[in-house]
Parts: C-alpha cells; structure tokens; sequence
C-alpha cells in the first residue's frame, strides 16, 4: 500500500491581522485565520455561499514576514501540513458507513 500525502494548500484571506509571539528561544509564531468560501447552488435556483475558516500557525521567517505585510483582507496562498491542535484526537470521528462523518458523497 503506498504512504499518504499529508499536504493541504488553502488560498483566500486573513481575517485579522495575525498575531506575533516569540517562543523562549527566540523564535518567532505567527497565528492568523484564512477565509475560503464556495459557492454553488442548492437545487431550488438560489445561490449558495458557504465560508469556512482555517487556523494557520506560522514559524520562524515565515512568520515575521505574514506578520510584517499579512494585514486584514490580504490574499494569501498557504503551503503546509494538517495537524491536530493540541488536546484533540487524531482520528476523525467516523459516521456509520465508515468514512469520515464530515465527508460528502
């Protein structure tokens, strides 16, 4: 069986300016939310947007940088990998059918 792929690329806008800390060694994180929206239509002719938001945690250079030009409405293009946040599980919660409950078909 061939290894996943874990790789999530996500473009749309910051929501709020992002946030700059610094870690006890000095590195820099920087915390912002990215909107993407979908649009489609719900079968009776009405058009449909539905927005999701996505918490992005970026570090080192990569974070000062957001953090100096990454402003509220920016358009931006992330790269990265999913994980968790911390206290959740790493498995989906699964509906009957077995595939992932947030899944459509």
């Amino acid at each position: 069986m061939a290894n996943g792929r874990n790789l999530a690329i996500i473009d749309g806008y910051i929501g709020q300016n992002p946030t700059l800390v610094k870690s006890s060694n000095g590195t820099s994180i920087a915390n912002f939310q990215v909107a993407t929206s979908e649009r489609y239509n719900d079968g009776r002719g009405n058009i449909v947007t539905r927005t999701e938001w996505h918490n992005i945690t970026a570090f080192a250079g990569t974070a000062d940088f957001i953090a100096l030009y990454g402003t509220k409405g920016s358009f931006v293009l992330v790269t990265g990998k999913l994980q968790p946040a911390h206290g959740k599980t790493s498995r989906p919660e699964r509906s009957v059918n077995g595939l992932p409950s947030s899944s459509r078909t």
